[in-house]
């Protein structure tokens, strides 16, 4: 290796870890796993993911996100629910999956508002604000990846804290958090290098 690219390689880890720093410090104090500690707020946003583990089990981060958006509804901190997640096929549908789960939970039909284009948790957070017309809100999902979504709310004016969801235990979601750690860093690139936008930053789709 060259010493330019090992200076590369360097620089990378550096920001890679002060990245990844700087976020959780920064944002743990607005992240709860107990609703009662969070603001009332008009609208919790719930973050999409499959209902279904890569082994087809049951998820374990899906159920927690809808057990804990329910618990968030049942103790008066939110009004309504937006359920933000991917739609690309007839066999995949997020938002229609998290409606379902919730409505066992006892959740009012009329709570529920769904939003089919939140591809990625930068086009949720985006949409919950340029679409939905959020100004605060609550953001539902596991500790891991609440930080990355509450930089992005920061970074798009949004007042926001996080209501942690329960997830698998370390052995099975290390995967999942050791990818976050760059997501991380590509979250801060969209927003300050790359200017990414969301792929529908339009009205609601209506699938």
């Amino acid at each position: 290796m060259g010493v330019a690219a090992l200076v590369a390689a360097v620089l990378a880890v550096v920001f890679t870890t002060l990245a990844n720093l700087a976020m959780i410090r920064r944002y743990s104090p607005a992240i709860s796993d107990i609703p009662a500690d969070l603001p009332v707020t008009p609208l919790a946003l719930v973050l999409g993911t499959s209902n279904w583990s890569l082994n087809g089990e049951p998820s374990v981060h899906f159920q927690g996100r809808m057990e804990a958006a329910a618990a968030l509804y049942h103790a008066g901190r939110v009004q309504r629910l937006l359920l933000s997640g991917a739609n690309p096929s007839i066999h995949y549908n997020e938002p229609q999956r998290m409606r379902e789960a919730l409505l066992r939970l006892d959740v009012p039909d009329d709570a529920l508002v769904l939003d089919y284009a939140g591809r990625r948790t930068l086009d949720s957070v985006r949409r919950a604000r340029d679409v939905f017309g959020a100004r605060d809100l609550i953001i539902v999902s596991q500790p891991y990846h609440l930080y990355r979504a509450l930089f992005l709310a920061d970074a798009d004016g949004l007042q926001a804290h996080g209501l942690a969801a329960a997830g698998p235990v370390l052995s099975e979601r290390w995967r999942t958090e050791w990818r976050e750690v760059f997501a991380r860093v590509l979250a801060v690139l969209d927003i300050y290098l790359l200017g990414t936008k969301p792929h529908f930053p339009g009205d609601v789709a209506n699938s």
